[in-house]
């Protein structure tokens, strides 16, 4: 605050300091004649000229019980009295009292404007605001009023989905303040919540600016917070909380006041607005150290398929280090010494770039393995024989005659043994059968010559050969009709 003391007379007034300043405190004293206006303070401040009118003015100023009014009611008193005092000298001694009259009657014009300045530097216009008998507040215009009560439903509309509204007739006078002497924001919240049914006085905690639950005593929402941090208490741990928790004194929707136990229940179940503890420890023993992943890419295999050539395996270090958790999850860990025991193994997998085959058969089957014809399609031993057989050494490699999808892969009971089954999409489907190990997995989208299986001796064989079907529409066909 800028402060200084001016003096001003009929013949002499002095300037308020640089910028825009009013005069706070202002003494008038009158002296025969002479008018003497002292300013003993100045105060930097902005004319607030808002919803003034001349009537409001007018009104506001005679009634303003203040020092200002009184002072400004003398100095128009002082000014008429110049004004006529100056006319009478006029006709005795125009010439000798012309000068001194216009310097006086000019004096007490600049004293009412400074006079105006200090009404307007010291005071405001308000809006006191009313809810049927109910005192809401004062404040700077009804525009604000209308604020606070938007924020307000919307921290009411946040906490127990329900519509707030205010109970009472509004009521808006236009009153002369202090200047600034408002009422506070919050406090006209809390006036404007007492007014309806919904609301009730009680302890609510906030939760990072939200209100989310309440209890009917500060103590009870105390013990409350400190049992909600204790779930997550270990030995040794430093506890705080991770998010701005306040309790506070206020109205409340109805529908948020709890018990303890159940406020309890409800901050461990509620998703929107977790009540986050933060614990820290310090914590020795074994850690595991995870290994780390090499991929690389791999023309033989297929887009999405992958193949692990060396498999990983975690390490094991020996540490000390202090541990950060938030409501029992670990987010950081700051080693403060470590000892290695083993060191990891990285994983190497080869990742497939080879465009995938189409599901559809091309009609042309090749030969699915290589060996000797050892049975043929048709009638054998008084039975039907749906295939034939190439005989071949266990573990020879066979190969899909096709494009398709595997839908069988598996031991079979009615005598195939270990079989593999592909369907071409195209109303083709062939058998692979006695095989001694499966490659291929249900569901597998295979191309012509991709290994499936290979050569065995499983099922009801009499030697160690591949059994080879080619059916169209579920019937058996002559497969030699159709290898190329």
């Amino acid at each position: 605050m800028y402060s200084e003391k001016t003096e001003a007379t009929v013949t002499k007034i002095s300037r308020s300091p640089k910028g825009y300043y009013s005069a706070q405190k202002v003494h008038s004293t009158t002296n025969g004649d002479s008018q003497k206006v002292c300013v003993t303070e100045w105060v930097k401040t902005e004319l607030n000229s808002e919803d003034i009118t001349s009537d409001k003015l007018k009104s506001e100023l005679l009634n303003v019980g203040t020092a200002c009014s009184s002072v400004l009611y003398d100095t128009l008193k002082n000014i008429k009295k110049h004004i006529v005092s100056g006319a009478k000298c006029a006709f005795k001694n125009v010439a000798g009292r012309t000068k001194k009259l216009a310097i006086s009657g000019a004096a007490s014009v600049i004293a009412a404007v400074i006079l105006v300045s200090v009404v307007f530097g010291t005071c405001s216009l308000a809006c006191h605001v009313k809810l049927g008998d109910k005192e809401i507040g004062t404040l700077p215009s009804k525009k604000v009023y209308y604020e606070i009560l938007s924020d307000v439903k919307e921290e009411v509309l946040d906490a127990a989905s329900i519509d707030f509204e205010p109970s009472g007739e509004l009521k808006v006078s236009t009153v002369l303040v202090g200047k600034g002497q408002f009422s506070e924001p919050d406090d006209v919240k809390e006036r404007l919540k007492s007014t309806s049914s919904d609301m009730i006085p009680a302890w609510g905690i906030t939760i990072d600016d939200k209100t989310v639950v309440a209890l009917a005593s500060k103590d009870e929402a105390l013990n409350l917070l400190e049992e909600y941090k204790q779930q997550f208490a270990q030995d040794g741990a430093f506890l705080s909380f991770n998010s701005r928790v306040e309790v506070s004194n206020q109205f409340v929707p109805l529908k948020i006041l709890k018990n303890k136990q159940d406020a309890l229940t409800f901050l461990n179940s509620d998703k929107e607005c977790t009540l986050l503890v933060q614990s820290t420890t310090e914590v020795e023993g074994e850690d595991i150290i995870p290994f780390e992943t090499e991929q690389k890419d791999d023309d033989s295999i297929y887009i999405g398929d992958k193949k692990i050539v060396q498999q990983g395996k975690n390490g094991l270090r020996y540490i000390k280090y202090y541990s950060v958790k938030v409501n029992g999850e670990e987010v950081e860990k700051t080693v403060l010494s470590e000892e290695i025991i083993s060191q990891p193994i990285k994983q190497i997998e080869l990742i497939g770039t080879k465009e995938p085959p189409s599901k559809v058969g091309t009609g042309d089957f090749a030969q699915p393995t290589s060996g000797t014809l050892t049975s043929e399609f048709g009638t054998r031993w008084n039975r039907a024989h749906c295939g034939i057989d190439i005989g071949a050494s266990v573990g020879t490699m066979i190969y899909a005659s096709d494009n398709g999808t595997v839908t069988y892969s598996q031991y079979n009971d009615g005598g195939y043994g270990y079989m593999v089954k592909i369907d071409h999409a195209n109303g083709y489907e062939t058998y692979y059968a006695h095989c001694s190990e499966l490659l291929v997995n249900e569901g597998d989208v295979v191309a012509k010559g991709d290994p499936i299986a290979k050569v065995g001796n499983t099922g009801r064989s009499t030697g160690p050969h591949l059994h080879f079907e080619v059916r169209k529409n579920d019937k058996p066909q002559n497969p030699l009709k159709y290898i190329k």
